[in-house]
């Protein structure tokens, strides 16, 4: 086995590779708090959109093939 030849960085060189590591780092940070945090604002309006959704079918339910205009006796409900 040949042993590897060896790369000198100089300071300059070590400084940039310092800057893109914590760039790359900082990157995987934001994407990995915004995976953790997505769900927790999106079960917020999911909650509200699954309320109204059992409301409407509890609604439906309720009246299955009357329209309104025949509780409130006023034409503009069947529009």
């Amino acid at each position: 086995m040949q042993p590897r030849p060896t790369i000198l960085l100089t300071s300059e060189d070590k400084a940039i590779c310092v800057k893109w590591s914590f760039r790359i780092l900082s990157i995987w940070a934001v994407i990995v708090i915004a995976t953790l945090t997505l769900p927790i604002f999106r079960s917020e309006s999911a909650n509200v959109s699954r309320g109204q959704a059992r409301d409407h079918a509890a609604m439906q339910s309720e009246f299955p093939s009357r329209s309104l205009d025949h509780f409130t006796r006023d034409p503009a409900v069947k529009r």
